[in-house]
């Protein structure tokens, strides 16, 4: 089923990408309008993770971080892809039973690296703009947790990718030609199965409260 998920995923991003491409030079002969260009974004901010009583439970606000770049087709279109990277801390699920003799870390972290393409509308306003959109991804998550035994200390680690997807909201202020800084709302949609130590899907999803620069070139 995900290698069925990941063809098709690709194939879309192949699209995309050749749209991309080919779309500049269709759509910008001599006196292009001027909102037409290509911008690269960086993102900062808070991660707020779903809790999963039982499994991976009492998340804290960790951080968000994120590059992207993005090509505005119209005054009130563009299209992003995205680069995200977010990491929170769990109370250590009981399944995550300690070596002989040892002991495991009260607390466990999740982190999580994406590629996500976004179609992003804006109001298309020249000094302050909101804007709303959607997107989805692979995604590439790994849980950690520490312990000991007889005086030597290690890492538990397991890995797992999934399809998951995102909305976004947020206001840009200009504060340049082509540049504009902004506050950034994000809700991702995302499970995880992390085998033994979750017995199934959870919830890697959260609230986004992001820190936004977007420049053109």
């Amino acid at each position: 089923m995900k290698q069925r998920r990941y063809r098709a995923f690709f194939a879309s991003v192949v699209f995309v990408a050749g749209l991309a491409l080919a779309g500049p030079a269709a759509a910008q002969p001599p006196g292009a309008r001027p909102w037409q260009h290509w911008y690269w974004s960086v993102t900062a901010g808070s991660y707020r993770a779903e809790d999963n009583p039982g499994q991976l439970a009492a998340p804290g606000s960790e951080l968000a971080l994120g590059l992207g770049v993005g090509y505005r087709y119209t005054r009130h279109l563009s299209l992003e892809v995205d680069v995200p990277f977010f990491y929170s801390r769990y109370d250590t699920p009981a399944t995550v039973t300690p070596p002989p003799f040892g002991t495991v870390d009260d607390r466990s972290s999740v982190n999580t690296a994406g590629i996500v393409g976004n179609v992003i509308l804006n109001t298309g306003g020249q000094s302050v703009r909101a804007f709303v959109g959607a997107g989805a991804g692979l995604y590439w998550s790994r849980f950690s947790v520490g312990g000991q035994s007889f005086g030597l200390t290690g890492t538990y680690e397991r890995d797992d990718s999934d399809f998951g997807s995102q909305w976004l909201a947020g206001v840009d202020l200009r504060v340049g030609r082509r540049s504009w800084l902004g506050l950034e709302y994000r809700r991702v949609n995302l499970t995880a199965n992390f085998g033994q130590v979750t017995n199934g899907d959870i919830d890697l999803g959260g609230r986004f409260f992001l820190l936004a620069f977007r420049n053109g070139f």
